[in-house]
C-alpha cells in the first residue's frame, strides 16, 4: 500500500542491521548471491516499491545469510515495538495485503533455508508452513492447578461443558513440556476448583510453525476474517465433530457424506457447552477455526439454526479485539496497558487496532470511575480493560519466580523451549530485554497478583465457566479480599458502549 510507514521502517532496519554490517566491496565489483536470498530481496523490493519507498541493491555487498534470516525473523518484532513512534499508523497499513505477502515470504526463506541447512548435514530446526494443531486433554490433579497433559486423541462429548485453551506458543508433543507451558501462561486462572466437571483442552503449535506465518496468519484474519486454513478445518472436523452429529464421515473436500445429525434444538443447546479461550494470535487461530466449524454446520443445518447455535459460544480473548462488527459467537476480550507511561503502549494491540485501542485503553482518569474499564460492543460483547500490575515481578502461589521466558514482546531466541532458562540474560541488550508490557498473559493470571488485573480475568473466566452470561459475569469476585468484591459488578455499572 503506497505511504505504508512500514516499509521506511523495515528499509531503514534493513540497512542499520544487514547492509551496514556486511562487507561493501565497491560499485564496481558485482557480488553473486544465492537463490534463496535473491528471491526474498526480490520480493522484499516489491513490498518497497508498491509502498513508495526506496529499494534495495545488495549488488555490492557480501550478506550473511545469518543476518538476513535474523531480519527476516524480525519483521514483527520490528513493527511492535516502533508503532507509537511512526506518523498516522491505520488499520489500513498495519494489515496491509501487501504486508501480508511480505510475511509470507520471509516464512518461506526461513523455512527454504532450514531445509537447505539440513540437506546439508547441519543441525537446525525443520520448520514448515504445513501444520496441524497439536491438541492435550488437561486432567486437573488437585485444586492448587496441578495437571497432567493426555493426547487428546477422541473428539469431545457434547454434554456438560468443555473448555479449549488455545495458546500461540511453538513446542514439541512432550507431555511435560505441554504442561510447563500450560502452567506459565494460565498460573492461577483454574486454582480453587479440580475442574472435574469441565473437559479442558489445551491447543499449541507445533515447533515446525515459523512465527512469520503466525504472524501473516494474524494479520489476514484480521483482514479477512471469514477465512480459515486447512488446519483450522482439520481441527474442528476431527476435535468438534460430535457437537454437529454422530458418527460423521466426510469426504476429501470436507463434506459430511454420511452419519447422523441432531434435532435443531439439541444442537443449539449443545453448543453452550463449547468455551474457548484464546491468548493473542491464537485467538485468532481459534476464531478461524469457528468459521470453518460453521462451514460445516451450514451443510446439514439451516442457516438460522446454525447462527443461533453459534451465538451460544463464548471465546474469550486476551490482547486481541473484535474481529468482525458482529461476529458468530459472544466475545469477550480482555486487555492490559501501562497507566503510568503513556510511552509504554500495548504494543500489540497497538499494532494491529491502532483506532479502537485510544478508545479502549485505561487512563488514571478511568480509576476514578473504577478499578477496570469495561467497552460494550455494538453487538453485545465486552471489551475489558484493567491496568498493569505495579510490579513487574510475579510470583506464582508457591512463592516462585514466573519465568519470563514467554514474554511475547521480548525477541527471544528462536525456537528455545527451555523453561528453565529466563527471556533476558543480559538487560544490557536491548533485543533481550524484559519489556514491561501489558501484552503478557500473566498480568493477569499470575497467583500473586491482589490486584483487580487478575481478580477480573478470574472473576469473568470462572463465571463463563459456569454457564453465566451477560451482566452476570461480573457477579461476586473470585478473591477472599472484601474490598474486591463488587469490583468487576462496579466496572460493568459503568461501562460504555463503543464509539462506531
Amino acid at each position: 500500500m503506497l505511504n505504508n510507514p512500514f516499509a521506511k521502517l523495515f528499509y531503514d532496519k534493513f540497512q542499520e542491521e544487514v547492509l551496514n554490517q556486511s562487507t561493501f566491496y565497491g560499485d564496481k565489483e558485482t557480488i553473486t548471491h544465492g537463490p534463496l536470498e535473491n528471491k526474498f530481496i526480490e520480493r522484499f523490493n516489491l513490498f518497497l516499491k508498491r509502498c513508495g519507498q526506496k529499494t534495495i541493491d545488495i549488488s555490492h555487498h557480501c550478506i550473511s545469510d545469518k543476518k538476513l534470516a535474523r531480519f527476516c525473523s524480525s519483521l514483527r518484532f520490528y513493527m511492535i515495538r516502533n508503532v507509537q513512534n511512526l506518523p498516522d499508523i491505520t488499520s489500513e497499513f498495519s494489515r496491509d495485503k501487501d504486508l501480508i505477502s511480505l510475511f509470507d515470504s520471509s516464512a518461506q526463506y526461513l523455512i527454504n533455508r532450514s531445509r537447505q541447512y539440513r540437506l546439508r548435514g547441519k543441525r537446525t530446526q525443520q520448520l514448515s508452513d504445513i501444520y496441524d494443531y497439536t491438541v492435550w486433554k488437561v486432567k486437573f490433579q488437585d485444586d492448587r492447578g496441578s495437571t497432567q497433559m493426555i493426547p487428546a486423541k477422541i473428539p469431545a462429548k457434547p454434554t456438560g461443558t468443555a473448555l479449549f485453551v488455545f495458546d500461540p506458543n511453538r513446542c514439541p508433543q512432550n507431555e511435560a513440556l505441554a504442561g510447563k507451558v500450560f502452567h506459565h501462561d494460565m498460573q492461577d486462572a483454574f486454582s480453587g476448583s479440580r475442574h472435574e466437571e469441565i473437559k479442558t483442552f489445551f491447543i499449541h503449535m507445533p515447533p515446525s510453525y515459523p512465527e512469520e506465518i503466525a504472524a501473516a496468519n494474524v494479520l489476514t484474519t484480521i483482514r479477512y476474517p471469514d477465512e480459515y486454513t486447512e488446519a483450522d478445518m482439520t481441527f474442528a472436523r476431527e476435535q468438534w465433530s460430535n457437537y454437529l452429529g454422530r458418527n460423521l464421515k466426510y469426504n476429501e473436500d470436507n463434506e459430511i457424506i454420511s452419519g447422523y445429525r441432531y434435532e435443531d434444538n439439541d444442537f443449539v443447546e449443545a453448543m453452550k457447552g463449547l468455551k474457548i479461550f484464546g491468548y493473542c494470535a491464537a485467538a485468532a487461530d481459534a476464531h478461524r477455526c469457528l468459521k470453518a466449524f460453521k462451514n460445516l454446520a451450514e451443510q446439514i443445518y439451516e442457516p438460522e439454526v446454525v447462527s443461533r447455535a453459534m451465538k451460544n459460544v463464548t471465546l474469550m480473548a486476551y490482547a486481541l479485539m473484535p474481529l468482525e462488527e458482529k461476529t458468530d459467537y459472544q466475545g469477550i476480550y480482555f486487555m492490559s496497558n501501562d497507566i503510568n507511561d503513556l510511552s509504554n503502549p500495548e504494543h500489540v494491540m497497538m499494532t494491529n487496532f491502532p483506532e479502537l485501542y485510544p478508545q479502549i485503553r485505561i487512563s488514571k482518569a478511568d480509576l476514578q470511575i473504577a478499578d477496570s474499564k469495561i467497552t460494550e460492543t455494538a453487538a453485545g460483547d465486552f471489551i475489558i480493560v484493567s491496568p498493569m500490575p505495579e510490579s513487574s515481578i510475579q510470583m506464582d502461589k508457591n512463592g516462585r519466580l514466573v519465568d519470563k521466558l514467554k514474554d511475547k514482546n521480548s525477541r527471544p531466541a528462536r525456537l528455545t523451549l527451555d523453561m528453565s532458562l529466563p527471556a533476558a540474560k543480559s538487560a544490557a541488550n536491548p533485543r533481550k530485554k524484559e519489556w514491561r508490557d501489558g501484552h503478557r498473559l500473566q498480568n493477569s493470571t499470575s497467583a500473586n497478583l491482589g490486584s483487580v488485573n487478575h481478580i477480573m480475568f478470574k472473576t469473568v473466566f470462572n463465571n463463563v465457566l459456569a454457564g453465566k452470561t451477560g451482566a452476570d459475569i461480573f457477579g461476586k469476585a473470585a478473591t477472599g479480599n472484601p474490598n474486591y468484591i463488587l469490583t468487576p459488578a462496579i466496572a460493568y455499572a459503568h461501562r460504555r458502549k463503543l464509539k462506531e
